[in-house]
């Protein structure tokens, strides 16, 4: 898997599920877990992933680091200083950060129920 962020470009490797990033530091490049295999990854301004052990959240990066609740994500998506995610334990959205156009949580209602 392959994201591209802001300023740098972060992966999966396939080999060990390790992630690996590169580009400009004033992305997210510094900083990536050495030793913490994800399942998935998205990168904007920071860079997000999901644990392959635990499906908990990681992010890392130099600019806003998104305060995501500590539990298991089935999916996780970034964008200009937000983080949205489907939850596992009930498939619902959640989503944090910051909202410049007043419209990144008010959801509607199709997003609140379960995505399938």
């Amino acid at each position: 898997q392959i994201s591209s962020g802001w300023a740098h470009v972060c992966a999966v490797k396939m080999a060990d599920d390790l992630p690996i990033c590169w580009g400009s530091d004033k992305g997210a490049v510094s900083g990536a877990p050495t030793s913490t295999a994800l399942k998935q990854i998205s990168a904007d301004t920071v860079t997000c992933g999901i644990k392959m052990a635990d499906d908990l959240p990681i992010c890392w990066g130099a600019f806003f680091l998104p305060a995501l609740p500590t539990m298991a994500m089935k999916q996780i998506s970034l964008g200009w200083e937000h983080v949205c995610a489907v939850k596992m334990a009930d498939d619902l959205t959640i989503c944090v950060g910051v909202d410049y156009t007043s419209s990144l949580f008010l959801l509607p209602d199709m997003w609140r129920r379960k995505l399938s």
